[in-house]
C-alpha cells in the first residue's frame, strides 16, 4: 500500500464513497417517508437504486472498454454527487429512487476496474491483504457517516412537513 500511490488513493476514496453511500441509502428512506411515501413507495424507490447498480453491472463491459480507469472513478463521482443533488429534490419516491440510482450506476465498472489493477499489478502473495484493507477502509465510515445521514434528514423532514 505505501508502494503505490493509486492504492492509497483508492483506499481513500473507498472510505468515502462507501460510506457516501451507506447515507445516502439511509437518507433515501428518511426522504421518502418524510415526503409522506407509503412503505411500498419506499421499497420501490430502494429497489430502483438496486438496478441502478444491476444496470451498472450490466454495462460493466463497454464502460470499461470506452472509459479510461481515471475517467471513469472522475465520472463515479460526479455522478454520486449529482444523485445525492438529485435526491434532495422534493418529488415522489420513485423519481428519488431514480436519483440514488443514477449515484450507484458506474460502481459496478470502478469495481471492475480497481480489480483488474489488483490483478495486474500486485503480487498474488499480498492480493488477499490489499484486498481486506480495501473492505476494511470502505466501511471505516459507515458507522459515523450513517450517524450524521439519521441526523440530518430528520429535521430537513420535520420541516417539509410543516
Amino acid at each position: 500500500m505505501r508502494a503505490s500511490s493509486y492504492l492509497r488513493y483508492m483506499l481513500v476514496w473507498f472510505a468515502l464513497v462507501n460510506g457516501a453511500f451507506a447515507g445516502l441509502g439511509l437518507i433515501l428512506v428518511v426522504l421518502c417517508h418524510g415526503r409522506g411515501a407509503s412503505s411500498g413507495e419506499i421499497g420501490t424507490a430502494q429497489a430502483l437504486g438496486s438496478a441502478g447498480t444491476v444496470l451498472g453491472a450490466l454495462a460493466c463491459e463497454p464502460l470499461t472498454a470506452g472509459l479510461t480507469g481515471a475517467r471513469l472513478l472522475t465520472t463515479s463521482s460526479w455522478l454520486l454527487v449529482a444523485g445525492a443533488a438529485a435526491m434532495a429534490v422534493p418529488g415522489p419516491a420513485p423519481l428519488t429512487g431514480l436519483a440514488y440510482a443514477g449515484a450507484l450506476f458506474l460502481t459496478p465498472a470502478v469495481n471492475v476496474v480497481f480489480q483488474h489493477h489488483l490483478v495486474r499489478a500486485v503480487p498474488d502473495t499480498l492480493t488477499g491483504r490489499i484486498s481486506s484493507t480495501m473492505m476494511t477502509a470502505a466501511r471505516s465510515l459507515n458507522w459515523f457517516i450513517l450517524v450524521g445521514a439519521g441526523a440530518w434528514p430528520t429535521g430537513a423532514a420535520r420541516c417539509s412537513r410543516s
